[in-house]
């Protein structure tokens, strides 16, 4: 019974501790969110700046991503065919031991 209340007691104490992620002011960041950036302060044509800047920058962002991928699977596929290659140039006879016959 003594540990329902206890439990209450605790809860009440965290509740009166909690703090937001946009808390500036919380020792307790993890690094996955940076600062906010108040933006409500900027006119129209600033925002419409704002937004083209990140636009090019998601999509330069996405290209590089892209040839990534690209570069990886070209990477990939000619080491596969290298190693179909020598699989094939390749005689097996060679790597064993005569003294195992």
């Amino acid at each position: 019974m003594s540990g329902r209340g206890m439990s209450v007691k605790f809860n009440l104490q965290q509740k009166g501790e909690r703090k937001t992620i946009y808390d500036r002011k919380s020792t307790k960041r993890s690094g996955a969110y940076q600062n906010l950036e108040d933006h409500t302060t900027l006119n129209s044509h600033s925002f419409a700046l704002y937004q083209k800047e990140q636009f090019a920058k998601r999509k330069k962002e996405r290209k590089q991503r892209l040839w990534l991928r690209f570069a990886v699977l070209v990477l990939t596929f000619l080491l596969i065919l290298l190693f179909l290659h020598l699989w094939s140039t390749t005689d097996g006879k060679l790597f064993i031991s005569s003294e195992f016959y």
